[in-house]
């Protein structure tokens, strides 16, 4: 028997009626009556948790939750370093109590380098599950959610770079030759503003194959998210901004062909691609090199696609000051200089970025948030592989 749920309280959040096709049967949701869910204790070793990358941290076991009526819950792990969860951060979520929420090391690792956490550090760390109520195809959200005990562990997290959620753009230029359109060989925007609408990225659309187009996909298939162009995509080249359309007959997007490298922003609830800026190199000029920009081969920074950030190794022989170059080439090209906040650079803006001391520097770049570009040095990095 097909049951929905109706609220029977005006103003009132707690009640509600499970009203059948064939008769009416009242069901009446008493807060008073709920059993919260119960998180089971870790069993920690002594000394506290030493995450490891790539393994999994723990399964997070706890009792079935009980809001007093038939119904479905959704079961959500979340962890703090503040004992009141006033920063929380969700580690996964399950609507069977039965086999836990496994939680790896490289999930609790970038929720505790979110919370500011330092690596090789431990910290103690606080865990709770919350269970929402659940109706035939979401959660009943005039519910409050119902939050189990808390228990807590030493752990120290290990050094790594945050992960940000993402979608995807796939196409010709990625996987080409072998494996244009292959969904796994993909670029990358992200979510820096982690609210799961916005993200930004730069680019790399390769020199060879600019005028194939391309869709973004929310995952590395065609099923969650195939958004291409459509009857009310602009078709005007370089379009300072597209609306496309999530229909797996929806068109490939061409309006991109000019520069190899294009940075965008992409509003997910309004389907709407933004592009900032188009340019076909980076580069690092500075004291250590006569602030000479050489030929189109010189010091010119390399994409890595994975995050989305340049680098390039270079020897420093004496300390001195130096800028990034957009488009050295161009009639005009762009200098990034120094910024505001940390390690925060200026496109088109700044003063020359200082080193203290010579030696065998990785340089980075990130200009994925064009509105918040940063760069970082590196010795450690140097002459390492980078995927």
């Amino acid at each position: 028997m097909k049951k929905i749920f109706n609220i029977l309280a005006a103003g009132l959040m707690s009640v509600f009626a499970l009203i059948s096709c064939a008769e009416k049967e009242i069901v009446t949701y008493v807060p008073d009556n709920v059993v919260d869910p119960v998180l089971d204790e870790l069993s920690t070793p002594e000394g506290g948790f030493v995450l490891v990358e790539g393994e999994n941290f723990a399964t997070l076991t706890f009792s079935p939750v009980d809001f007093g009526i038939a119904t479905a819950a959704r079961y959500t792990a979340y962890v703090d370093i503040n004992e009141d969860f006033s920063s929380k951060m969700s580690l996964g979520n399950t609507t069977t109590d039965t086999v836990g929420i496994t939680v790896s090391a490289n999930t609790l690792n970038n929720a505790l380098i979110t919370l500011n956490c330092e690596a090789g550090v431990p910290v103690t760390v606080y865990f709770r599950i919350e269970a929402e109520m659940m109706g035939e195809s979401s959660t009943v959200e005039t519910v409050e959610a119902l939050v189990s005990n808390t228990i807590s562990s030493d752990i120290t997290p290990f050094d790594a770079e945050k992960v940000y959620e993402m979608v995807y753009v796939t196409g010709a230029p990625w996987g080409w030759p072998a494996a244009p359109w292959d969904p796994n060989a993909v670029a990358h925007l992200f979510s820096y503003a982690e609210d799961e609408e916005n993200y930004v990225g730069v680019i790399d659309f390769g020199a060879d194959c600019a005028d194939y187009g391309f869709k973004i996909t929310g995952a590395t298939n065609w099923d969650n998210g195939n958004w291409g162009s459509g009857t009310m995509t602009s078709t005007e080249p370089e379009a300072p901004s597209i609306t496309l359309w999530n229909d797996g007959g929806s068109g490939n997007i061409t309006n991109y062909s000019t520069y190899r490298y294009y940075s965008f922003h992409f509003v997910k609830s309004t389907l709407t691609l933004n592009m900032n800026r188009g340019f076909n190199s980076v580069k690092v000029a500075g004291d250590f090199n006569g602030w000479t920009t050489g030929d189109a081969n010189t010091d010119e920074m390399i994409q890595i696609r994975s995050n989305g950030k340049f680098y390039i190794d270079l020897d420093i022989t004496a300390a001195g000051g130096f800028k990034f170059i957009l488009d050295v080439d161009a009639e005009q090209p762009i200098w990034i200089g120094t910024g505001e906040g940390e390690n925060g650079v200026g496109i088109g803006t700044g003063d020359n970025i200082q080193i203290t001391e010579p030696g065998q520097y990785r340089f980075y770049l990130d200009l994925n948030d064009w509105e918040n570009p940063t760069y970082s040095l590196s010795t450690a990095d140097y002459g390492q592989p980078v995927e």
